[in-house]
């Protein structure tokens, strides 16, 4: 590398911001609307602060591209091992882990959330979701976020793991897990937070549960009974290159992550989907018909060329995980120095690779702000040009569940639109996509129930 006709790192722009916060409020309330200002303005590298940390972006389709390429050794996922020791055993948290080590825990957890596995048991995922549905009552108004994630985490809870999350844990796996997030990967609440009682009770009734969970498993085997699900059972069979099995306690966290999985991620895009089928003209008549003869049809023949040929479905969650984005950037630190559109980023600088930001960009997306669920179509098909549309990331960090949650994404709406008739309340409302540090429609955004389907 010829370091000496590279810009030196007070070269790179950075992004004039407030006193304190810097570019932190704009970033948060707006996190694609201000990545692709920022593009616009200062290019493919800028620097921006969030609180009292600086980011390096790295944006464009270049930047994605060198994502989907770059391994652990120039680019780092450390920088959430601690999340990991928040929320269990750094050690086997996926996310956290680079290299082998990070190939060996993905090949044992992949089996457990392979789409397949969600694909084979959609007539429970119909049923599921309709028990939630069929909860709601006419006339009144639900908290759609709220309402999202149960029915997220009791699908993920029944298929992948074999228990549905326990009511009475409910909120404390949302609390603790929130908490771990806010204060661990893109820190924007004080980390003195999980120290609070509040945040330790959580934890503790969550480790709790995951600690009852593995005994009941325990207790199957030694009945001589299967696992309750491929997911368990491989993390029991699992020995590494030195013959140790997973220890007990990345075990429990392994188990009760199950609920983890979607209850922020997939949950928030539920909401946006609900959210966009009500709010943009046309949508909700086209989806909504294909919902009526996917599910007029016996649920044990749905399977994934079923879902494909709901073409107005299809396209309509594209474009909702294309508009709101279930991971719209990648933190990572610099592991290794490197030179990235004629700046070099030096090791150790923590990055933020816009993955979502061509998602808004007209030369690829033309008319980007406008919700259009054709663009998915064979003939226009504007998804598929490379590094353009990574709404789960890219690379070998990729999203374990990103097959499962697009399987999801479509049944659940399907499910919902079916089962109940709903509108926006009030019907002017506007959503945006918050970033909290995962992007959410938030807990203020209501829809009013209007009827049930019996």
């Amino acid at each position: 590398m010829n370091t000496t006709t590279t810009p030196a790192a007070r070269d790179v722009p950075r992004v004039p911001g407030v006193p304190v916060a810097g570019n932190a409020f704009a970033f948060l309330g707006d996190v694609l609307g201000f990545l692709r200002t920022q593009y616009r303005a200062f290019g493919p590298v800028f620097r921006v602060k969030l609180f009292t940390k600086e980011y390096w972006v790295l944006a464009g389709v270049e930047a994605n591209q060198f994502l989907a390429r770059a391994d652990g050794t120039v680019l780092s996922s450390r920088n959430l091992y601690p999340l990991g020791e928040q929320l269990g055993h750094a050690d086997y948290f996926l996310i956290a882990q680079d290299g082998e080590w990070h190939r060996t825990l993905r090949r044992l957890l992949s089996p457990g959330y392979n789409r397949r596995v969600y694909e084979q048991e959609i007539p429970r995922a119909i049923e599921i979701t309709r028990r939630f549905v069929r909860e709601w009552q006419p006339g009144s108004r639900i908290t759609v976020m709220h309402e999202m994630q149960r029915i997220i985490t009791a699908q993920l809870g029944e298929i992948i793991l074999g228990y549905p999350p326990p009511p009475e844990f409910f909120e404390d796996i949302r609390y603790y897990l929130n908490m771990a997030i806010r204060t661990s990967t893109i820190p924007l609440a004080p980390s003195f937070l999980t120290k609070w009682p509040r945040y330790l009770f959580a934890k503790q009734r969550v480790q709790r549960l995951g600690a009852k969970l593995l005994e009941l498993e325990r207790a199957r085997v030694a009945r001589g009974e299967a696992p309750s699900s491929r997911l368990v059972a491989d993390l029991l069979a699992f020995r590494d290159e030195h013959g140790n099995p997973v220890p007990e306690e990345a075990l429990q966290a392994s188990i009760v992550s199950v609920y983890f999985a979607g209850m922020d991620t997939v949950a928030g895009t539920m909401t946006f989907a609900l959210y966009a089928a009500h709010k943009f003209p046309g949508v909700l008549e086209r989806v909504l018909a294909d919902a009526e003869a996917l599910l007029a049809q016996p649920p044990e023949t749905i399977d994934r060329q079923t879902l494909k040929n709901a073409q107005a479905l299809y396209g309509f969650v594209l474009e909702v995980l294309r508009m709101f984005p279930v991971a719209p950037i990648t933190p990572r630190v610099v592991a290794q120095t490197f030179e990235f559109a004629g700046y070099e980023i030096p090791k150790g600088v923590d990055i933020l690779v816009a993955n979502a930001l061509p998602h808004m960009l007209e030369e690829y997306f033309p008319n980007p702000d406008t919700f259009d669920i054709d663009r998915y179509t064979p003939e226009r098909a504007e998804h598929r040009q490379p590094g353009v549309f990574a709404p789960f990331t890219l690379g070998p960090h990729t999203c374990l569940g990103a097959g499962i949650a697009e399987a999801q994404l479509m049944i659940t709406v399907a499910t919902i639109l079916h089962t109940a008739q709903l509108a926006l309340d009030p019907p002017d409302t506007t959503v945006r996509m918050k970033f909290s540090p995962l992007p959410t429609p938030g807990f203020d955004f209501k829809m009013r129930v209007l009827d049930i389907k019996a």
